[in-house]
């Protein structure tokens, strides 16, 4: 799933970047994305009806 979100989600594969250095940063940053909407669906998945925290709120910083 974690390499789904990464791929499909982030589109990083399109990218445009021209040095090997932004292209490790946008991956880096991707790659945190990913993990937390990764860790968010499988969050949801083991309680579906419990009540959202402040996960959301630390995905939004980083968007």
């Amino acid at each position: 799933m974690f390499h789904k979100i990464l791929k499909s989600g982030c589109k990083a594969e399109e990218s445009k970047l021209r040095t090997a250095q932004r292209l490790t940063n946008l991956i880096s940053l991707f790659c945190i994305l990913s993990w937390r909407v990764f860790w968010m669906t499988m969050l949801n998945r083991s309680a579906p009806d419990a009540a959202p925290r402040g996960e959301t709120d630390a995905v939004r910083c980083l968007a």
